[in-house]
């Protein structure tokens, strides 16, 4: 693989590139996360769905998905916000963290070094 971008090694831009294949699969854990907090509604369902926002906002923001790594943050904060007042999310929540999750786009905010079309999401 060629380099791309001035200054970023080969090395950089092949895990870029595998972090890039691996985001529908995280995506597609976070859905999973939330459809079981959606039958849980209880506060110890927010840990999980918590721990992989967290992890999307940290890991998109490194890898130059800043609006989705911008999106998982709100999410993460939202339910960080629940887990500390006890708050069980009801029906209205739910619906706030769906639409939430539906702000977590798969394309960067910069483009990849080595691939020019944004990845889609199946």
């Amino acid at each position: 693989m060629a380099e791309c971008l001035p200054g970023t090694s080969n090395a950089l831009a092949a895990l870029r590139d595998a972090y890039a294949a691996s985001l529908p699969a995280k995506l597609d854990e976070l859905d999973a996360l939330f459809l079981a907090l959606s039958a849980g509604r209880d506060t110890q369902s927010l840990s999980l769905p918590h721990a992989g926002a967290h992890k999307l906002a940290g890991s998109g923001g490194t890898f130059g998905f800043d609006a989705m790594g911008n999106a998982a943050r709100r999410l993460e904060h939202k339910l960080k916000d629940w887990m500390a007042a006890g708050h069980a999310p009801d029906a209205t929540d739910l619906a706030l963290l769906k639409s939430l999750l539906a702000e977590l786009p798969i394309r960067r905010t910069i483009a990849s070094p080595c691939r020019s079309q944004p990845m889609k999401r199946r």
